[in-house]
């Protein structure tokens, strides 16, 4: 897994580098031509080749965040970056999906046992959530809670008032991965690499509840 995120890291820096820039120097080009030109339609033709370059220019933007959110890309400094990244996450799939999306992190959630790449981990369980929430639910309404236990776990709850589903196989990841439905499956492997527990709770009409708990983790005993 974390070789999937060193490798999305790396395409979005090449889209970046490469096609995302290029497209750059397009559009400037382009607006250059629309000031020499000599007629209304070829002023016309420039605008319009010089919105659809920036429509793209946006969209793969939008995919190089998608392959490395903007919070988890390298800048050289290890700090606790997760509560800002979901706090963007749910504001855009809000704003992309219309669904009404609340999130709620507690003053009392501890990420300070979480290294980055823990963090991505966790975004991305939640980020695919979101991602199963838009695709299949129909919901109206999504709220995201982040908070710490007693024993020092942090917790994540992803709840949804959408359609819901009935988990009726005794094995249901496995069987969801069989049946090609890979994101549910990914997540409890996302959760099992940091010692913690992935859970659906769900039933037809009453909507879907899912959460995630991680236990604290120290770091110095695996330097031993």
């Amino acid at each position: 897994m974390l070789a999937q995120e060193y490798e999305r890291t790396r395409i979005a820096r090449e889209l970046h580098d490469t096609v995302a820039q290029d497209l750059l120097r397009l559009s400037l080009q382009t607006e250059l031509i629309k000031k020499e030109a000599v007629s209304e339609n070829q002023s016309r033709l420039c605008a319009e080749v010089t919105e659809g370059q920036t429509e793209l220019l946006s969209r793969i933007r939008n995919i190089c965040n998608d392959l490395i959110p903007p919070d988890f890309q390298p800048s050289g400094i290890n700090y606790i970056r997760l509560p800002d990244a979901l706090r963007t996450l749910c504001s855009a799939f809000e704003k992309r999906t219309g669904i009404e999306c609340n999130i709620t992190i507690h003053d009392n959630a501890d990420f300070s046992f979480l290294d980055v790449d823990m963090q991505l981990h966790c975004f991305r369980i939640i980020q695919e959530c979101l991602a199963n929430i838009e695709k299949h639910a129909k919901a109206n309404e999504v709220s995201t809670l982040v908070r710490s236990n007693a024993e020092g776990e942090l917790l994540f709850f992803v709840t949804d008032n959408g359609k819901g589903f009935e988990k009726t196989d005794k094995d249901f990841y496995r069987v969801m991965r069989a049946k090609g439905h890979f994101g549910l499956w990914n997540m409890q492997e996302r959760a099992a690499s940091m010692n913690g527990v992935f859970s659906i709770d769900s039933e037809a009409g009453e909507g879907t509840s899912i959460k995630l708990i991680i236990p604290p983790h120290d770091f110095s005993d695996d330097a031993e």
